[in-house]
């Protein structure tokens, strides 16, 4: 069953150490409203996000 996106929204938060990172929210066309923050963790695995900052 295809959901479909009515609204995304990302925001500038601070993780633990004080780094900038992202906060998103997605809300669908049924209402339901999803929310996901994304840390930077110390330790970084293979497969995981190459993390770019401005400088």
């Amino acid at each position: 069953m295809p959901h479909t996106l009515s609204r995304f929204r990302a925001r500038e938060i601070l993780d633990s150490r004080g780094n900038p990172t992202l906060a998103v929210t997605c809300e669908l066309a049924d209402g339901s409203r999803h929310e996901a923050q994304i840390p930077s963790g110390a330790s970084t695995g293979s497969r995981e996000a190459c993390e770019l900052r401005d400088r």
